[in-house]
């Protein structure tokens, strides 16, 4: 049985759990591409609104603090990166290695950035039921003809609901590998592939045993699904996030 993660869906009846998922999807696309272009005082201002949100609706970054080590390693890398090789004045130097401040200034932000992404995904998750992600897709791509909305939609509920299966896969072999001595291992090389072919089996093994199950269920995409219409809370919200994400981009500008 699968643990709780935290990039799972949490239950609540706030006013995030009630608004439409299409409303939500859409959201998520929108700040998503605006964070990817917002300057300093429009990235800040959107990760305290993040914050905030998450605070008002009881969402706590701890629950997902363990899923997010290896996020932070990459934006340490990235901050390392950007600091090392990018042109300007030099903060700090030690043999041929030169922090500048350009560097540091543009890796904060680019960082920044990938937080704000991912925190808009992990409340998109947290707050979406994979059923309902499922009727909006459908509901959002079934006008867009040459378009398997039905498919699309079933893939996409599938992989919200496979992921914390694959999270609780990796913890289970790491837990086994460390409890066999793999820790004592030198070669990086050789442990990474002792983690990732069992997890990487045991994942293709329980896909299988998905499919087969919805076959002997008799699952068919020609089925018929409700489409909710859209409140006038629902309304507010898109013109709320539509306002929000143009005052990003003119304080990026």
């Amino acid at each position: 049985m699968s643990a709780h993660t935290g990039f799972s869906f949490h239950g609540g009846d706030t006013l995030l759990h009630r608004l439409d998922v299409r409303i939500k999807l859409l959201a998520l696309a929108a700040v998503g591409m605006v964070s990817l272009h917002a300057g300093p005082v429009g990235i800040a201002l959107l990760l305290l609104s993040l914050w905030a949100l998450s605070r008002r609706f009881s969402l706590s970054l701890k629950s997902v603090d363990r899923e997010l080590r290896f996020f932070l390693l990459l934006l340490g890398v990235v901050l390392l990166s950007r600091a090392l090789f990018t042109p300007g004045r030099i903060l700090w130097s030690a043999g041929p290695l030169a922090f500048t401040i350009e560097g540091i200034r543009d890796g904060l932000l680019v960082c920044s950035r990938l937080t704000a992404v991912v925190w808009c995904g992990w409340l998109f998750v947290a707050s979406t039921a994979p059923g309902a992600l499922r009727t909006a897709v459908h509901g959002l791509f079934r006008p867009i003809p040459g378009i398997p909305h039905q498919r699309l939609s079933t893939m996409i509920m599938l992989t919200i609901r496979l992921l914390p299966l694959v999270l609780d896969e990796a913890r289970a072999t790491a837990d086994a590998q460390r409890a066999r001595g793999v820790e004592n291992r030198k070669n990086p090389l050789y442990r990474m592939v002792r983690l990732a072919v069992p997890m990487l089996r045991r994942s293709f093994r329980r896909a299988d045993q998905l499919a087969e199950a919805m076959e002997a269920r008799g699952y068919t995409e020609n089925r018929r699904v409700a489409i909710p219409a859209l409140t006038p809370a629902d309304a507010a919200a898109a013109f709320a996030v539509a306002v929000f994400c143009l005052t990003v981009m003119l304080l990026g500008s």
